[in-house]
């Protein structure tokens, strides 16, 4: 998986958990850093994913997944997050398109900003309008 930053381990007996980060100063990246190393104790193979290189193709696998979503400006996505966060909020998107996906948000953000963690919560609506089971 060259897009993606694998966690190996020798015993995995739940699988793989895919840990998806928007940042853009960091904090979300390390917020997954910390959940993969809680995620191999706990038996998951973790694989961190920037959404830099998200590719819709290999997304709709079935999986679970945990998504550390931060917010920049006026409630818009991360750099990194910008393709991905354009392609969920598709209108093209069909209802239950991911319905083979478990999966948490994670928000990041500062509760003095008015649009205080939109990107979390519109990941999250979004998610589970195309059929991801929370």
């Amino acid at each position: 998986m060259e897009k993606e930053k694998e966690i190996q381990s020798s015993t995995s007996p739940f699988g793989p958990i895919y840990l998806y980060f928007g940042s853009q100063t960091g904090t979300a990246a390390g917020f997954c850093k910390i959940l993969a190393t809680e995620a191999l104790k706990n038996h998951f193979q973790p694989i961190v994913v920037d959404l830099k290189l998200f590719d819709p193709q290999t997304f709709v696998l079935p999986k679970v997944a945990i998504f550390c979503m931060a917010n920049q400006g006026m409630g818009e996505p991360t750099d990194n997050a910008v393709k991905f966060y354009k392609w969920l909020t598709s209108s093209e998107r069909l209802p239950k398109t991911l319905n083979q996906i478990k999966f948490s948000v994670f928000g990041l953000g500062n509760k003095t900003h008015d649009h205080f963690n939109a990107v979390g919560r519109k990941t999250n609506a979004c998610l589970e309008a195309l059929g991801a089971e929370r």
